[in-house]
This record gives structure tokens, C-alpha cells and sequence, in this order.
């Protein structure tokens, strides 16, 4: 699986670090699991909600919401996902992956749960 199908492109993560506070405030985010495995963080828009079905950058697979969570904690998802962006292309095995994604959405349902 190449590293930008399991979690946020550097772009989007650089923008996302980028914002200023003022720039987050008030506004949730929704965490999405992607059809490939993978996770990503977007603006809440439409009123999306656990379950809810998003397009994503390749407009043909739909991902599916996982969580919303508060402008509060973004910048602990982000940890997550710059671990994540760090740890992914060091799996030996593909078990490996698996079970490191697992803990990784485990993670973020906790962070997002607050």
C-alpha cells in the first residue's frame, strides 16, 4: 500500500499545521477511513456524521466518516498522523501494517471521543 493511500498527503498535512488558531476555531473535523485502509481529516461540512459517506481526491471511491471531533483536538490528530506518516514505510509485513492501523484508528476514535 503506498504511504499516501494509509494517511494525509504532506501537503494536506502541511496545510493543516500551517492554520492558525483563529483559523480553527469553532470549526469541527471528521475523520474518515478510506476504502484502501487508510485515514484522513477533512472540515466537517454538510453536517457529516459517523457512518456518512464522503468523496475523496480520486472522486471514485467514497470514504466513510469514522468520528467528528472539536477544532480542540486537531492538533493531537495531527500527532497521529505525523507518527503515522513516519512509521508506514517501515512495515515488514503486511500483518504489520494491519494491526499498526488498527491501533492507529484506535487512537484517533479516542482523541476525537473528547
Amino acid at each position: 500500500m503506498k504511504l499516501k493511500k494509509v494517511t494525509l498527503y504532506y501537503r494536506e498535512m502541511k496545510d493543516w499545521l500551517d492554520m492558525a488558531n483563529y483559523e480553527l476555531e469553532g470549526k469541527n473535523v471528521i475523520i474518515f477511513k478510506t476504502t484502501e485502509g487508510g485515514f484522513g481529516i477533512r472540515h466537517q461540512c454538510h453536517g457529516w456524521k459517523p457512518c456518512d459517506k464522503v468523496w475523496t481526491a480520486n472522486g471514485l471511491n467514497p470514504s466513510t466518516v469514522i468520528a467528528v471531533a472539536s477544532h480542540k483536538v486537531i492538533k493531537e490528530l495531527l500527532d497521529v498522523f505525523s507518527r503515522a506518516t513516519y512509521m508506514v514505510n517501515r512495515f515488514i509485513s503486511e500483518t504489520e501494517r494491519k494491526v499498526f492501523l488498527s491501533e492507529m484508528e484506535e487512537e484517533l476514535l479516542n482523541i476525537a471521543a473528547r
